[in-house]
Parts: structure tokens; sequence; C-alpha cells
């Protein structure tokens, strides 16, 4: 039976030239995961992140989910890893015929070789695929189509460090119309398994824009009209009584930190979540879930 290669997987790395990043997700009655594309855009040599996602009947199925991910034809899917350990069930069987019907590589491990590809041996079940995380943009190709757009908002991510934290806070976005959520090439390194299956599959519907310095990628955004806003619990500005009035970036800290003085120096303003019984904070997933829907409804 093939194997997987046996090399160390690289950890994640920039998107490819057509702005799509490469995934290996993981699955089974819990798994997916994401890395990197080469820069041709070819089928990545190892996996570099996986995330649990269930594949389970007992659990909803989401796009995360390898079966869902393996039947939408949106999702570049390069390989399936199966174990040879896994017993035989229905929705193996659907895998692995949805697999078929796409022609699909299938590889087969022992189970101690697919816990290496999944980096998720506890939870990946037996199940893994290389996916490709779709909508991926470079900050200035979104500037350029930026004056055929309507107001709307975007969100930049300042260093979020958590992984759930940042699945929560994609999931969170991409439910609502924000346009775009805007994160480093060194944030992406953060995707891990916990991420996607955080996001619930949410990552790979997700509009996501990339840049190498997020500092210069707001002040670049300010020239073409964009304004920018800091999250902050001790701004005098209420969500309650902000107005959207031009498209604008609103931006999220870190969990411990906030968001760093560099990035603060490029704001148009800030603003602060209404908080009662003393709480000086929310967690960052939270305030962006919050955030983004009362800017939704303006």
């Amino acid at each position: 039976m093939p194997r997987y290669p046996g090399a160390a997987p690289p950890a994640l790395g920039a998107p490819g030239r057509d702005g799509k990043r490469s995934a290996s997700s993981t699955a089974g009655a819990g798994g997916a995961s994401a890395a990197p594309c080469s820069e041709a855009g070819a089928a990545p040599a190892a996996v570099a992140a996986v995330a649990a996602v269930a594949a389970s009947a007992a659990v909803a199925a989401s796009a995360a989910d390898p079966y869902e991910a393996i039947k939408n034809q949106s999702i570049n899917v390069w390989r399936l890893h199966l174990a040879t350990s896994n017993k035989p069930t229905k929705d193996l069987d659907k895998i692995v015929k949805n697999a078929k019907n796409r022609n699909i590589t299938i590889h087969y491990h022992t189970k101690k070789e697919l816990s290496f590809i999944s980096k998720n041996g506890r939870q990946d079940q037996g199940i893994a695929c290389d996916i490709q995380i779709p909508e991926m943009e470079e900050y200035r190709e979104y500037l350029k189509n930026i004056k055929n757009k309507e107001t709307t908002f975007l969100f930049a991510i300042d260093n979020v460090t958590n992984p759930q934290n940042l699945g929560m806070i994609i999931r969170s976005l991409t439910a609502t119309n924000c346009d775009g959520i805007i994160v480093t090439r060194q944030m992406l390194k953060n995707i891990s398994p916990l991420t996607i299956k955080a996001s619930a599959g949410a990552i790979f519907k997700s509009h996501l824009i990339y840049c190498h310095d997020l500092s210069k990628a707001l002040r670049q955004m300010k020239k073409h009209g964009l304004e920018v806003y800091a999250l902050c619990p001790t701004s005098e500005e209420s969500l309650e009584t902000f107005k959207l009035k031009k498209t604008s970036v609103f931006i999220l800290g870190n969990e411990s930190k906030g968001i760093s003085d560099e990035l603060v120096r490029e704001t148009t303003g800030t603003i602060s979540i209404p908080l009662m019984n003393g709480i000086e904070s929310l967690n960052v997933a939270v305030s962006a879930a919050i955030v983004a829907f009362a800017i939704q409804r303006m």
C-alpha cells in the first residue's frame, strides 16, 4: 500500500501565487487541517497543520468534515489518507466513494503513520485529507477593487495566538457580511487543528486577506479612504453610539497584550463595548462577534 512521505512537515508559510493556501484536513469522528500550497500551486508534499472535525453520524456535518469537504466541489481536495486499521462503516464508505468519484488519490497508512500526518492522533480516527483553503487574497489586490464596493467593514487580527480563539473569530465573522478578515503571514501559522475545529468549517467559506506587515497594510487602506478603528475597553466612543460612515477596518488585539501601540497609531479612532457589573473586558472572539453583528445592523 502507498505510504505518505516520511519527511517532517513544514511550518505554515505564505500563500501561493494564486492567493490560496492548501490545507490538510484530518478527520474522523473528530478532524480537519491546513497547510500551505507551494509557490507553483502544486499539492503540498507534507502536511503543516491538521484540525479535528467530526465525521461520525452522531455529529452535525460541517465543511471541515472530510465527507463534506470531499463532497463539496468548491473545495480542492488532493489526497485522502486512511488508516489500514479503520473498521468498515457507512460513513467511511461514503467518504471513499465520493473521493473515487472526484478522482482523489487515496493513500493508506498504519495508524501511527496517519497520526504523524494529522498531528492529531487522538482525534483523527484514521481519516485525513489534503485540501485547499479558498478565498485568500493579498491586501493590495483587495484595494484595487475597493472603489467598486459599497460601504462595508473588515476585521484585522493583531497577533491572536490562541488557535481556538482564532477559529471562533473566523466563524463569527464569516457568519456576517464582513467583507474580509485581515491577517499577517505570521498569523497564518496559527491555523491549527483546533483553529479549524473551532471555526466549524467556516474557514473554508471565509474571505481571508493577508499581508506581510499589518501596520503598513492599514496605512495603505487609510490612503484608499478606509477608516481604521481599534477595539479598546477604555475608549470613550461606545459601540452603542458609533455610526459606520465609510468602509472601515476594526482591529482585534492579542488576548493578553491587546492591540500593539504601533497599530493604535494607525487608527482613525477607538471603540469600546459597554460592559456592566464591573467586567473590564471580554474574550476576543466574543468581542468580534458582538461588534460584527452590531456593525452589520448599521
